[in-house]
């Protein structure tokens, strides 16, 4: 009998076998399924398109491995014709268009290129760049700019609650809430964790007024009125009693606050040090390449 160690050590080349067998099981379907195989292409090829070959390797590469003969199948079938009629259309293409040869080599050296240089600025980037702003960055761009951000609605920061109507004490609560002391606010909090059913305190986060109210039964009359006075503002419906406590606002077209304007700023800065980096790059190594005279001009075209 095997120990553990033994069926641990076998069931990776169990798995390839098993895999194997299921491929070979997964094209021969397909060869029935299309007909049988035809002398004009090697038994290695599963597919013949113009002049452009599909090998069971790339076949075997796009099986997953643990799926079932069926779901093999299918996968494979598609892909079959997704591949035949692609390259179908490309020969077609390059019929109609006239591309030569040279054309269509250039085009895929530069678009081969493109994926390169993408591939190794972002892994340059990653390694040796430091793009995340400072405080002190965010600060001075928002201090520069501020012209550009000018509200375009109503925001606040506060405190909400949503309690039964029956709950206990809610004199008090309507009074520790229109206080607004830190030992009233407290004991708000305190009260909460026993009788809310909602309790969200943003006093340091900025939120868009019209996603608070969107918890209340019903819009509030005078928005205006609501913002600019420092009241409780309460609503009920038929089984609770919603409290909202503003503690700042900033009105439309009125300078956002950084903090609300933060992230977007930090995207900005980013994306900007970004470019600086990639064209700091393509300056050093296009330095680097004539200092090594690995790049020659041609007087005749200077």
């Amino acid at each position: 009998m095997w120990n553990f160690h033994q069926q641990q050590t076998l069931q990776p080349h169990r798995a390839a076998q098993l895999r194997r067998c299921l491929v070979l099981g997964v094209l021969a379907m397909l060869v029935l399924a299309c007909g049988g195989t035809s002398d004009e292409i090697p038994a290695n090829v599963v597919a013949k398109a113009g002049t452009s070959m599909l090998y069971v390797d790339d076949i075997k590469r796009m099986v997953p491995a643990g799926l079932d003969s069926i779901d093999s199948v299918e996968i494979a079938h598609q892909y079959i014709n997704k591949w035949v009629t692609g390259e179908l259309i490309a020969e077609k293409a390059i019929f109609n268009i006239g591309a030569s040869n040279q054309e269509i080599n250039q085009l895929v050296r530069d678009y081969r290129n493109s994926l390169i240089v993408k591939k190794y600025k972002e892994q340059l980037l990653d390694k040796k760049a430091d793009i995340d702003p400072e405080p002190e960055e965010i600060e001075a761009f928002y201090e520069a700019n501020k012209g550009n951000y000018l509200l375009k609605e109503d925001i606040i920061e506060g405190i909400m609650l949503k309690v039964p109507l029956d709950a206990p004490r809610l004199k008090d609560l309507r009074k520790w809430f229109s206080k607004g002391g830190l030992e009233d606010l407290a004991e708000v909090e305190s009260y909460s964790y026993q009788h809310a059913t909602m309790y969200d305190d943003f006093r340091e986060k900025w939120v868009p007024f019209t996603t608070v109210e969107q918890l209340f039964p019903a819009k509030f009359d005078n928005r205006t009125k609501a913002l600019s006075n420092d009241i409780l503002l309460e609503q009920s419906d038929s089984l609770f009693t919603y409290m909202l406590k503003i503690t700042s606002f900033k009105m439309v077209n009125d300078t956002a606050p950084v903090s609300y304007v933060e992230q977007n700023i930090t995207t900005l800065l980013r994306h900007k040090k970004k470019l600086e980096f990639f064209r700091k790059l393509e300056k050093d190594i296009y330095n680097e390449g004539i200092k090594n005279k690995s790049v020659i001009y041609n007087p005749l075209y200077e």
